[in-house]
């Protein structure tokens, strides 16, 4: 008796299928299984089952179904699916949102266009570089994420040589990888240029940048070009062809064009010479419309060959052939074909060649003779292969082939085992056709029986790859029976493919070929658990394969908190690794965190707050406080290296957490340099900031200058501070004429170089740096001149210090004056009047001394003007109290004086008086002790 059968609709009508249950007892779950065999669906997809307009589950009897319709859809949403672009550029790596991979391609071809917004172009998948059909569901490419591809199909033409080529790319190809396609296919050389309604199309650009529309034609310039004419057999032809065509090129495209026999070979003559086959078109002299001629080196014949057994002479045929046909041709006629002879011309052997054409067979002159004899027979059959479902495929073999190796090609399951069957006799695979008396036209009937899959399991200590030997229709559950019987597995195990759980009624031959599939066993693991200081000896079951995790998660809420697994007290184990690597280990499962009460110091608020007891002080820091900080426990400061669990912390104990301040640092006049230095008040100011300033500074806050030998807090900085600072170099000064050093001092950069120099160089000087002058009025930091500099000094004006009638003048005089133009200068013209230098009066400067080689130690030029050495001055009253001033020589006479005195004034009978006695006409001025400011009195 038939069952009743079902239409089942699937996926919102997407395909329909009829299904016949085998037993009267089948649930929704068996029609499930037959549409995941059928569409490779996958296990874990989840299901919307609708049944008489009611919403089913799997265990819904099929005999309750009433309308013998069900519709089931199938949904498996990847969040996030990656799809690669063929060229696998990451650029064109497409993010698709929640894409259900038990949709048809159609569905995600659209999602693809959506995404790169492409309206004129196709989209295609593609897997193993094949084009999959549009109506596959995505499970049933992607299983197990096999990697697939997408590309944009774009397709045009170009018109070459008066035909249409058509082209097809992916849209996103360049333009200079699209002209290297077509160059390849229409066999171009040449650079070629491409236009689209007039435009170039540029190489960098991709087809997909100029939109151009499907199915549209190109239009296809070449560089480059000769117009030749060419002459063959009394036809003329015109053409355009590239200079970088050779001449062996050019016979093979004319060859092409003439249908000229494949096996001529052309001569080309220009100007009555024949060119080499390697000469380039381009490397002649040729002027426009250049003529070429083209002759045949082998001239064409017909030959009627006569083929003669060499054993039954009076066995013979007659053939027909060209002399440039290859002799090839001859073994497909029916005689030879099949099997192999020997052939003799003129009583010796043969030899057949690829390459071989009649021409080349020196035949007796007029009697084209072949003998032949056949050493070794075979023939071909045409075979057809059935499987178990009726499915057939006809292929053709030789009689002496293995039959083993065109199922072998036909076949995907390499680890099957098969059975080959001929009307019901088992034949052996190994065996040639002609062994097993298989005959044209014969259907030879298999299937699978076997299959050897490889597993992956903890055997004998050690993790190993085993093979094992199931029936093609075995499922999970009795691959799980068989490993459990074969293995002697004390309890339950799974099996599990690419970190999933198979199911139990799932068949092992949907799965991809060469896949290997994993056995986890069940373990009982010893347990030790830390519970309040005290420690619990228990078991507990896992599967080898489980994660550390999921036996975490089994003990959280015993110990209301995350917990931690370690083995012999070393570090923890982490969530990621297998149970497998602890089996006969001792698992020791404790709190993973310890609580800890703690307040900011300058706060009384306390915090509590778990933390990881194997962090660190420092570690813990880091995650409550902003910024670098410290901690005291007690007034005392603690190593941030101490690990919390070390602390043994009491229900009291609170840490307090010291945090650093914070301030900003920028340079003078330059707020762009902003840095955030952190402090802790008692840390000394220089040791903080040199961290972040080479070389010497002052720092500023305002205008207050910061001590930076004292600490944070003893200059009151305060948290938000802004500091600034100005850089301190110490310069070198040296004398621009002598090169010597002449001081050294430390200055700061923002100081105007004439402000620096005032001091000690009070007149007009020049200032070199690198021996250039520098303007004054720029600060150190504008020249640019760095720490330990020397600047050079060229004085331009001397200090004169003058001393005279008891007076000191000080002024600036040019350094190189003389003393003949200071004199002129201050107006110096008394007679009998000299420059002196003060520290050197024994001689009088002579005018032509320049006053620079006069300075002193102070680099000052200290001089004196009075009268000179030998001459005194004298004052004369007459008896009307007149005053005379004169100046005498000292060894002069005082009657020479009188005599002179007397012409001077016109007066006569001059006599002179000192302190009321008459003076000796015949002495000297030497000889008289004149007294300072004393007077002499004179009568005439």
């Amino acid at each position: 008796m038939s069952m009743k059968k079902y239409e089942i609709i699937v996926n919102n009508n997407t395909f329909k299928l009829e299904y016949e249950p085998k037993f009267p007892s089948e649930k929704i779950s068996d029609v499930v299984q037959f549409l995941n065999q059928q569409k490779g669906f996958p296990a874990k997809a989840k299901l919307y089952i609708s049944v008489d307009n009611h919403i089913r589950d799997l265990n819904y009897d099929l005999n309750s179904v009433k309308n013998n319709v069900i519709e089931i859809n199938f949904s498996d949403v990847i969040e996030n699916f990656s799809i690669q672009h063929i060229d696998k550029d990451e650029k064109y790596k497409l993010i698709l949102d929640k894409v259900d991979i038990c949709k048809q391609l159609i569905e995600i071809e659209k999602k693809i266009a959506n995404s790169i917004k492409s309206e004129e172009y196709p989209i295609k998948i593609l897997k193993k570089k094949k084009i999959l059909d549009r109506n596959l569901f995505l499970c049933q490419i992607f299983f197990y994420q096999q990697e697939i591809f997408y590309f944009v199909q774009a397709i045009f033409y170009i018109r070459y040589n008066d035909k249409l080529q058509l082209f097809q790319i992916d849209a996103f190809s360049h333009f200079d990888k699209i002209k290297q396609k077509i160059r390849q296919k229409l066999g171009i050389e040449e650079e070629i240029e491409l236009y689209f309604r007039g435009q170039q199309l540029e190489d960098e650009r991709t087809y997909f940048y100029y939109n151009i529309h499907q199915n549209a034609e190109l239009e296809l310039k070449m560089k480059n070009m000769q117009r030749i004419q060419i002459s063959y057999q009394n036809k003329i032809y015109k053409f355009n062809v590239s200079v970088n065509m050779t001449i062996e090129q050019l016979a093979k495209y004319y060859k092409q064009l003439e249908q000229i026999h494949q096996n001529q070979i052309l001569q080309v003559h220009h100007l009555n010479k024949l060119l080499e086959n390697n000469t380039k078109i381009g490397n002649l002299d040729l002027s426009d419309n250049a003529e070429f001629k083209i002759t045949n080196k082998i001239q064409e014949r017909a030959m009627v060959i006569k083929f003669v057994s060499k054993l039954q002479e009076q066995v013979h045929f007659q053939k027909q052939v060209s002399n440039l046909d290859f002799f090839s041709t001859i073994l497909e006629s029916q005689i030879f074909k099949g099997k192999v002879f020997q052939f003799y011309v003129n009583g010796n052997i043969l030899e057949i060649t690829d390459g071989l054409i009649f021409n080349s067979i020196k035949f007796k002159e007029n009697e084209y003779l072949i003998q032949y004899q056949m050493i070794q027979n075979f023939e071909y059959l045409n075979v057809t292969f059935k499987d178990e479902e009726g499915k057939t495929f006809t292929k053709q073999v030789k009689s002496e082939d293995t039959i083993n190796t065109e199922l072998e090609m036909n076949i995907k399951y390499d680890n099957l085992r098969i059975k080959a069957y001929k009307k019901g006799q088992l034949i052996d695979l190994n065996g040639t056709y002609r062994s097993e008396g298989i005959q044209d036209g014969d259907i030879i009937e298999y299937c699978l029986s076997d299959m050897v899959i490889q597993l992956q399991i903890w055997y004998q200590n050690q993790r190993q790859i085993q093979e094992i030997c199931i029936h093609y229709l075995d499922t999970v559950k009795e691959l799980k029976e068989k490993v459990i019987n074969q293995f002697k597995i004390t309890y339950e195990c799974k099996i599990i493919l690419d970190g999933y759980d198979l199911q139990d009624y799932e068949y092992i031959k949907n799965y991809r070929n060469n896949v290997v599939f994993t056995v986890s066993k069940a373990f009982y693991f010893k347990i030790e658990l830390l519970l309040d200081n005290n420690i619990e000896q228990s078991e507990s079951r896992f599967y080898e394969t489980e994660k550390v995790k999921e036996l975490k998660s089994q003990y959280t809420e015993l110990f209301q908190d995350d917990v931690c697994v370690d083995v012999d007290d070393n570090e923890d184990i982490k969530d990621e690794e297998e149970l497998s690597a602890f089996i006969g280990k001792v698992l020791r499962i404790s709190k993973r965190n310890v609580n800890v009460k703690y307040k900011f110091q300058g706060h009384q608020s306390v915090y509590e707050d778990k933390f990881y007891k194997k962090d660190t002080l420092g570690m813990m820091l880091k995650k409550i406080a902003k910024g670098n900080s410290r901690c005291y426990i007690a007034n005392n400061l603690m190593d941030p290296t101490i690990k919390l669990i070390n602390l043994n912390l009491d229900p009291n104990t609170v840490i307090t957490i010291e945090c650093t301040s914070r301030a900003q640092l920028f340079e003078f006049n330059n707020n762009q340099n902003r840095v955030d230095i952190e402090f802790y008040p008692e840390e000394i100011i220089s040791n903080t900031i040199k961290t972040h300033i080479k070389g010497k500074f002052v720092i500023y806050e305002g205008n207050r200058e910061i001590n930076i030998q004292n600490s944070f807090r003893d200059e009151q900085i305060q948290n938000t501070a802004q500091l600034y600072y100005i850089l301190l170099v110490t310069i070198k000064f040296m004398s621009y004429e002598a090169k010597e050093v002449q001081y050294q001092k430390t200055c700061r950069v923002d100081k105007k170089i004439s402000q620096i120099l005032s001091p000690n160089h009070p007149n007009k000087i020049r200032v070199y740096y690198l021996e250039k002058e520098i303007n004054q009025d720029s600060t150190l930091a504008e020249v640019g001149v760095p720490d330990f500099s020397e600047l050079q000094i060229e004085e331009l004006e001397s200090t004169l210090i003058l001393h005279i009638d008891n007076k000191i003048r000080t002024l600036s005089i040019d350094k190189d004056m003389t003393v003949q133009l200071l004199k002129e200068h201050l107006n110096l013209n008394q007679e009998n009047y000299y420059l002196y230098q003060l520290i050197d009066q024994a001689q009088a400067l002579s005018n032509d001394v320049v006053l620079k080689s006069l300075h002193n130690i102070n680099n000052e030029i200290e001089l004196i003007y009075k009268t000179g050495n030998n001459l005194i001055k004298i004052i004369l009253v007459d008896s009307d109290d007149k005053e005379y001033t004169e100046y005498v020589k000292l060894n002069q006479q005082v009657k020479t004086f009188l005599q002179e005195f007397e012409l001077k004034y016109n007066l006569k009978d001059a006599e002179l008086f000192y302190e009321g006695e008459t003076i000796n006409p015949d002495k000297c001025f030497s000889d008289i002790q004149i007294a300072q400011n004393g007077k002499f009195e004179i009568f005439f």
